[in-house]
């Protein structure tokens, strides 16, 4: 599951053919045809409650991996919201640490966090890629950066054995 934290934030959830991600390691053969479900929205509101409804999304999709949007300030602005993804990050990073310590061991899985940067993101899953590949979602800007978190993760576990140990 990919989150772009934000004042809106974005979520996608992608379900992968197991050889997509085994089988040989080309990126570019893991899309299309790798993935068998990609689904994706985004929340909004004040970001505890963006939190809380992230939490839902997590335990109704059980991700293995929750893929949190990393923050790299390159403008020094001054804004209360400008800092709004920080927050929303750590807090849901913090509410997964909870989730696997005390809430929920005996009855779910732990699920493991990666931060990634955004950058890495875009220049992977670029709108054309996801175009090319069927994942473009045209009304939902923040969802579709959620979708390229999840596409970007799973590119880079393909072609990184290391990567696959840690998180599978």
């Amino acid at each position: 599951m990919g989150v772009d934290p934000g004042k809106t934030t974005g979520w996608a959830t992608g379900l992968f053919h197991r050889a997509a991600i085994f089988e040989n390691e080309r990126a570019d053969d893991l899309i299309p045809g790798g993935i068998v479900e990609l689904k994706m929205g985004q929340v909004a509101g004040n970001e505890n409650g963006q939190v809380d409804k992230l939490i839902e999304k997590v335990n109704e999709f059980e991700p293995d991996v929750l893929v949190i949007e990393d923050f790299e300030l390159r403008k020094l602005l001054k804004s209360r919201d400008l800092l709004s993804p920080v927050r929303v990050g750590h807090k849901l990073d913090y509410a997964i640490y909870n989730r696997n310590r005390r809430q929920y061991p005996a009855v779910h899985s732990e699920i493991k966090i990666e931060w990634q940067m955004p950058a890495l993101a875009m220049t992977t899953a670029t709108d054309d890629r996801l175009k090319l590949w069927g994942l473009y979602n045209p009304g939902k800007e923040h969802a579709r950066d959620g979708s390229r978190h999840v596409v970007t993760f799973a590119r880079r576990m393909k072609v990184d054995a290391s990567l696959r140990a840690k998180f599978l």
